[in-house]
């Protein structure tokens, strides 16, 4: 079983004048050099970034570097941008970026923030919906964020590539979408998680949804600690609490729901993966009391009892671990609740089985 990576994508049409920040006198070495780099399929991530940053001395100038290249190199694909598609992992959408040099929100974010980390910079691939002239996008979108100079600013490569027209797309380059205030960010991208806002009191998706001149707040954190925590926490935590996030931050519209859904549906899946990664250990250990008695020919000493003694106490902890992580799957998905319903019965078979042994163990060396 695998997480299901899901990309549900949209570019809008921009055909009115945009009013960006002008990098570029501020840029233009960076430019110049990066419209220079020739890019093979056989070059490596890790080597392709050295190359598009090799002329750049500060961070700041080393997104603008990987920003321009992207922009420049990848084009929209226009034919999939409705198209849901599952990934095994996020190397395969790189990869497929990368090969083909066309891709949707999702492969631009990607790429834009396997170059970053690859070049040191702290950098995150934010997923939620857009909101052009006060129409919601029906569906998803991808961006990234970075963080420099102290603080956390926009990047939307996607959007700053060009824009489609009716079934045609126009690679035109735009660079409002280069390092933008989160403040100024939020009238048009909505992250599911509210984190991603970089404020203190986000605004609710009814909010943004609705164009409300009251801003209505949901909830309040401390988003640079939030964000820390959550960066250094395990896949299943961070699964967890962007749940909880999103949840309590109104559920909207389909958009919402679904991604919600699609959280659900790897938090039961991560859930059911750590529940047969504990399930295999246990069984492991008992193999090797197994291993133990057999090379004894069934008749261990004290020393030896006490030994399995300790193995069974551990391989029930793993059996206990995973019986309890297939209980959490009934929360957020029947679908895999039901599949774990067979390992959950052996699990509760092999418990009673290794408490009677434990306890025989135990009256041996009474």
């Amino acid at each position: 079983m695998r997480i299901v990576l899901v990309i549900q994508i949209v570019l809008f049409v921009f055909i009115q004048n945009i009013n960006a920040q002008d990098n570029t006198n501020k840029y233009s070495g960076i430019d110049e050099y990066v419209s220079t780099i020739k890019y093979s399929n056989r070059t490596s991530v890790k080597k392709l970034a050295q190359i598009i940053t090799k002329k750049s001395e500060t961070n700041e100038e080393k997104v603008r570097a990987i920003f321009y290249w992207i922009t420049h190199n990848i084009k929209y694909n226009i034919r999939i941008r409705t198209i849901e598609r599952e990934y095994s992992d996020k190397n395969q959408i790189i990869n497929e970026v990368l090969k083909s040099r066309t891709g949707v929100c999702q492969h631009y974010a990607e790429l834009f923030n396997i170059l970053c980390k690859e070049s040191g910079i702290k950098s995150v691939v934010i997923e939620g919906y857009t909101k052009q002239n006060n129409q919601i996008s029906k569906l998803g979108h991808a961006w990234n964020a970075v963080y420099i100079n102290s603080k956390w600013l926009c990047i939307d490569a996607t959007w700053a590539a060009g824009y489609y027209r009716g079934n045609r797309y126009y690679q035109i380059y735009r660079d409002k979408y280069f390092l933008d205030n989160p403040d100024e960010f939020i009238t048009s991208h909505m992250p599911f998680d509210p984190i991603w806002q970089f404020s203190e009191s986000p605004i609710s998706a009814r909010t943004f949804d609705k164009n409300l001149k009251h801003q209505d707040h949901k909830t309040s954190f401390n988003y640079r600690v939030t964000i820390d925590e959550y960066l250094n926490s395990s896949n299943l935590e961070k699964l967890k609490s962007k749940y909880n996030r999103i949840y309590n931050n109104d559920v909207t519209n389909s958009i919402i729901k679904r991604h919600l859904e699609y959280t659900a549906y790897n938090i039961a899946t991560e859930e059911y993966n750590i529940a047969v990664g504990n399930f295999n250990k246990g069984v492991n250990i008992n193999n090797s009391v197994v291993e133990i008695l057999r090379s004894k020919n069934g008749r261990p000493d004290d020393n030896d009892v006490k030994l399995i003694i300790n193995k069974l106490t551990q391989a029930k902890k793993h059996f206990v671990i995973a019986s309890e992580n297939l209980y959490d799957i009934s929360v957020y998905s029947q679908e895999i609740y039901r599949t774990s319903k067979k390992m959950q019965r052996e699990i509760n078979r092999i418990l009673k089985d290794t408490d009677k042994q434990i306890k025989q163990y135990k009256d041996y060396l009474r």
